[in-house]
């Protein structure tokens, strides 16, 4: 009973990490995605709303994958201590 109780634990904390990995993955190719659009109005010198927006996007997904690199660190130590 212990032993079944200790690997759905595991289950779990595997489960959580793979999310947060496949999240991550999505996070960075939306911020490529802004950056090339970012890029591009810059090359064509058009610097209206949608850049400042696209400049703002950035900075929040930036935070927001450093949060999920956090998160990602504390659920891998969580699964070395089991």
């Amino acid at each position: 009973m212990l032993g079944e109780e200790k690997l759905s634990k595991l289950d779990k904390q595997k489960e959580i990490l793979t999310t947060l990995r496949v999240f991550f993955t999505v996070l960075m190719a939306v911020v490529v995605a802004i950056g090339s659009g970012l890029s591009s109005l810059v090359n064509s010198n058009t610097l209206n709303e949608t850049f400042y927006i696209g400049v703002s996007l950035e900075i929040l997904l930036i935070c927001l994958i450093t949060f999920v690199l956090i998160r990602l660190k504390k659920e891998t130590d969580k699964i070395e201590r089991m």
